[in-house]
């Protein structure tokens, strides 16, 4: 059995996993390709069981291990990553819009944080809930249709994750375009 790749929060307890059949057999976890020693917060580093125990970002990387015989014989499992914290940024910011009176206002946020983000929208910092015109309120793209002048707000949206981590977005705003009107008849 290979060890499998982790995402923990700060401060759990991390553990990857081998199995592997033979006799006399013996281990050496490494970190990022560079054969790992107990202390600190590392244990069973020639054990079938590399346990990490209050996790930081410092532990972050790529974990394997070589597993090894009387007869000299050796094997390295597949790598596997571990990822601490879960912290995330946005990497592309909602943006302004401007639309016609009964238009469709769209609203966009990427993050680098993968699946593991949660996005609520809000309209000048008022949580945003999906029905009528508003479709998308917890999702990466938000939707405003038939726009009118009660729309003309701030928009922005929150992004969470199960470590508790929140980052908000830069505010975007909707404005409406004008209708022409004739401000003076030909004479």
């Amino acid at each position: 059995t290979q060890p499998a790749s982790l995402s923990q929060c700060v401060g759990t307890n991390a553990s990857f996993v081998v199995a592997a059949t033979g006799g006399g057999l013996s281990y050496q976890w490494r970190k990022n390709g560079v054969a790992m020693s107990n202390g600190g917060n590392i244990s069973g580093v020639t054990t079938a069981t590399l346990t990490i125990t209050n996790a930081t970002a410092v532990n972050t990387g790529t974990y394997e291990v070589v597993i090894s015989n009387a007869c000299a014989t050796t094997l390295t499992s597949t790598p596997a990553t571990l990822n601490v914290g879960a912290l995330f940024s946005i990497t592309t910011e909602p943006a302004n819009t401007s639309q016609c009176v009964g238009g469709t206002a769209v609203y966009t946020v990427a993050t680098n944080a993968g699946g593991s983000a949660n996005f609520q929208w809000r309209a000048n910092g008022t949580n945003m809930v999906d029905g009528g015109k508003v479709s998308g309120a917890t999702t990466p793209t938000l939707t405003i249709t038939s726009v009118s002048a009660t729309d003309v707000l701030n928009y922005d949206v929150v992004l969470s994750n199960s470590c508790a981590a929140t980052v908000t977005s830069q505010s975007a705003t909707l404005a409406l375009n004008t209708t022409p009107t004739v401000t003076a008849d030909p004479s």
